[in-house]
């Protein structure tokens, strides 16, 4: 029993490493080939965590070829303050996929920019 515990727990632990990697590709391609565009804030919100503070998350949306987009992203306490519904903000999103978006700010939080 006791190995296969460890095959299973190395087995998810691999999971998530590569499952990482893959997305970190994701958002160094997004930074090359993406494009920046300003997005409308539509709202914000804080999702609360046992014992912690919580996330706080912005939603913005912003058009591309008369097609609307929209997300929700983390956001730190001082952006979750600062931006109001109906501001603009910096989004970079991938032409090929728009739906594949960021905002620059997460970009730059995450060491991508």
């Amino acid at each position: 029993m006791e190995p296969v515990l460890i095959f299973i727990v190395a087995a998810l632990a691999l999971w998530v490493f590569m499952r990482q990697r893959s997305r970190s590709a994701d958002l160094r391609a997004l930074v090359r080939n993406g494009r920046p565009t300003m997005a409308t804030v539509t709202g914000h919100f804080r999702r609360r965590l046992p014992k912690m503070h919580g996330r706080y998350y912005l939603t913005y949306r912003f058009e591309v070829a008369g097609q609307i987009f929209t997300r929700s992203t983390t956001v730190s306490l001082a952006e979750y303050r600062e931006f109001a519904r109906g501001d603009d903000i910096s989004v970079i999103y991938d032409p090929q996929d728009p739906q594949r978006n960021r905002t620059r700010s997460f970009l730059r939080r995450r060491g991508y920019i």
